[in-house]
């Protein structure tokens, strides 16, 4: 991993892990980019290293744009987005990217989920999410033992999603 990969991947995973249902566009962008990225090279055959990230980031583009402009809509955006996001790195985990029809539908369905999920508990929702986001991406940047892997990203993931409640439950309190 090159240092501005890694940079970019601290400063993602950092903005989503504390600052997830803050900056939403700036997470629905994030999410679209992984997703592109992480799309392009489970299920498209392509040599170039340039075609996943300018894919990734037309994405995220799109998606942070549409996030501005159909905020309600793009809740359901974000919901599916992020759904399909944490299916496949889930299963490119479990399966070494090996890309087929089931894999494809897995996606599909836990996008819904993730949209139909959103669009009811939106707030709670978002900081999940976005905090297990941030945390999938840190634990990607340490060189650790995989059996700590997983405590490090849980204990990651329960700090993100403290943090953001807290910053959600202050900015709901009544002034006065």
């Amino acid at each position: 991993m090159t240092l501005l990969n890694a940079l970019l991947l601290l400063a993602f995973g950092l903005a989503m892990l504390f600052m997830g249902r803050k900056l939403f566009w700036v997470y629905i962008g994030l999410l679209g980019f992984l997703l592109g990225l992480e799309a392009t090279r489970q299920y498209l055959a392509v040599e170039s290293q340039w075609l996943p990230l300018l894919i990734g980031v037309a994405v995220g583009a799109v998606s942070a744009i549409l996030a501005v402009l159909l905020q309600y809509t793009a809740v359901g955006i974000a919901g599916f987005v992020g759904g399909a996001y944490l299916a496949m790195v889930a299963m490119g985990l479990a399966s070494a990217g090996e890309a087929g029809p089931l894999p494809l539908l897995a996606v599909l369905v836990c996008g819904g989920l993730g949209a139909v999920f959103f669009l009811v508990l939106f707030d709670p929702a978002l900081v999940v999410l976005s905090a297990f986001t941030g945390a999938s991406l840190l634990v990607q940047l340490l060189p650790i033992e995989p059996a700590l892997t997983g405590v490090i990203f849980l204990a990651l993931w329960a700090v993100g999603m403290v943090f953001q409640f807290m910053v959600l439950a202050r900015s709901e309190r009544p002034a006065g």
